[in-house]
């Protein structure tokens, strides 16, 4: 199906069809990246909000899939820690570019989310239908654009303890 756009209460969003998308649930705390335009005033301020999605998600029957708007990530690795040597996953690059921002976040066992078949797979497009709040950060990414190491843009990037860069924006407006 050809994307269309849907003007909503919201705005005009870009319809997504989602085929045999379904709930599941992580059964350990998991690791998954998002990637945004939004900068990091901005998310700690508000988190990352389902509010701010760009597209309505739609099932097989387009129907609304719990509510149509989500937050899209993907898992960050495939065991229960965060990688020593991230990479932004290719996706990440189609769907929200290299230089955007990234923000790795954790989610605890237990929590909801949606994927094709409610699986969650390398590489595979895992939604959450609720805000990623400032204290789920664990690391940010910043754009690879602003990073000089002559790499390619999945690797050439700062990754940051999230904490630690609130600390150091703190410090410098202090120092102000």
């Amino acid at each position: 199906m050809i994307p269309y756009q849907y003007a909503g209460a919201q705005g005009v969003l870009i319809l997504q069809q989602k085929m045999h998308w379904a709930q599941g649930q992580t059964n350990a705390v998991l690791y998954f990246v998002h990637g945004t335009a939004r900068g990091p005033s901005e998310v700690h301020a508000g988190g990352i909000s389902p509010a701010h999605s760009t597209e309505y998600l739609v099932d097989n029957n387009n129907q609304p899939i719990h509510g149509g708007r989500m937050i899209f990530s993907f898992r960050v690795c495939a065991g229960n820690g965060l990688p020593a040597n991230a990479q932004k996953p290719p996706a990440v690059g189609v769907l929200w570019g290299f230089n955007g921002h990234c923000y790795v976040f954790s989610v605890p066992a237990g929590t909801t989310y949606w994927s094709q078949n409610g699986t969650l797979n390398a590489g595979q497009e895992v939604a959450f239908p609720y805000v990623i709040e400032s204290t789920d950060i664990v690391q940010y990414w910043a754009p690879s654009n602003n990073f000089i190491g002559g790499g390619p843009p999945r690797t050439n990037f700062q990754k940051v303890s999230w904490a630690g860069y609130l600390a150091s924006r703190q410090q410098a407006l202090q120092a102000i």
